[in-house]
C-alpha cells in the first residue's frame, strides 16, 4: 500500500478538493473557538441567571445546550464555582472541628447535608427528570470533590 492509503499509487481524484476543505477548515478553528467561547460566556451568565431567578425553562435550555455543543464539564465546573464552593467555604469552619470533640459530625449533619436539598433543587429536578428534560447528569459531577 502507498503512503496515500488505500487509493494506490496516487491520490485520489477529490484530493484538491479535499485539501481545500480541509485548509479551510484550519482558519475557521480559530473563528469557532472565539464563537464557542462567547456562547460559554453567556450561557453561564443566563444559567446563573436561572438559578438566582429559580427559572426552571432557563436552567433546562442551558444545560441543553451545554450538552449540545458537548461543554458539559464546563456546566458542571460552573456550578461547581457559582454554588458548591461558595457554600462549602461558608459552612465548612475549621473552628467549629477544633473546638467540638463531635465538629465534624455536627458540621455534616447540620450544613452539608441540607445543600444538595436546599440549594440545588431546581438542579435536581431538572437534571433528574422531576421536570421533563433529558436526563442529564451536571449536579452529581459537580458535587464531586476538585
Amino acid at each position: 500500500m502507498s503512503t496515500f492509503g488505500p487509493w494506490g499509487a496516487g491520490p485520489p481524484v477529490f484530493f484538491p478538493s479535499l485539501l481545500l476543505l480541509l485548509c479551510s477548515s484550519d482558519r475557521n478553528t480559530s473563528r469557532i473557538a472565539h464563537i464557542t467561547a462567547m456562547l460559554q460566556q453567556s450561557l453561564g451568565g443566563l444559567l446563573l441567571e436561572g438559578l438566582q431567578t429559580s427559572n426552571v425553562d432557563i436552567i433546562r435550555h442551558c444545560l441543553q445546550t451545554y450538552a449540545t455543543i458537548d461543554k458539559t464539564r464546563d456546566a458542571e465546573a460552573l456550578v461547581g464555582q457559582l454554588l458548591v464552593k461558595p457554600y462549602m467555604d461558608e459552612v465548612i469552619v475549621e473552628q467549629i472541628v477544633e473546638s467540638h470533640p463531635d465538629g465534624l459530625k455536627i458540621m455534616y449533619a447540620s450544613k452539608l447535608l441540607e445543600f444538595v436539598p436546599h440549594h440545588c433543587r431546581l438542579l435536581r429536578e431538572v437534571t433528574g427528570g422531576a421536570i421533563s428534560s433529558p436526563q442529564l447528569s451536571h449536579l452529581s459531577r459537580a458535587l464531586q470533590p476538585s
